[in-house]
């Protein structure tokens, strides 16, 4: 009985720690683990997984390609839209870019929240990438 308890036990703290892991964090807004935006970029990155913008240095954007970055909420690539939007509230699922009603950039479609973007790339309602912006 006392070496069930201990398994159980244990298998739980190792899912509750994995799931507080802050090198896979996303904090809209704030960061994608150890890259902070507004901050110096100190750290090499894996361009499979994060493309990140900087100006002068200092990251301005963050776009995460890799499903093992995830919120607090466990919202990630791969999440279907159904469950961000249960969670978080509907919001606009198209984002043009325009200046003075001229189109100068492309059509964007995805769930756009303050500091963070879910974008789906292929209209099938899944993250396939997630913006930060600050």
């Amino acid at each position: 009985m006392k070496i069930i308890l201990i398994l159980i036990i244990t298998g739980h703290y190792s899912y509750v720690n994995s799931q507080n892991n802050t090198e896979i964090l996303i904090i809209p807004s704030k960061s994608v683990g150890n890259y902070i935006l507004g901050e110096k970029l100190k750290h090499s990155y894996n361009e499979q997984e994060l493309e990140i913008k900087t100006q002068e240095g200092i990251i301005k954007e963050i776009i995460v390609k890799s499903s093992k970055y995830r919120t607090k909420d466990g919202f990630g690539v791969g999440t279907k839209f159904k469950k961000i939007k249960s969670r978080m509230g509907d919001t606009q699922k198209e984002l043009k870019m325009s200046k003075d009603n001229v189109s100068i950039g492309k059509v964007v479609y995805g769930l756009f929240y303050k500091g963070i973007w879910f974008i789906d790339t292929n209209k099938d309602n899944v993250v396939d990438g997630i913006w930060l912006v600050e």
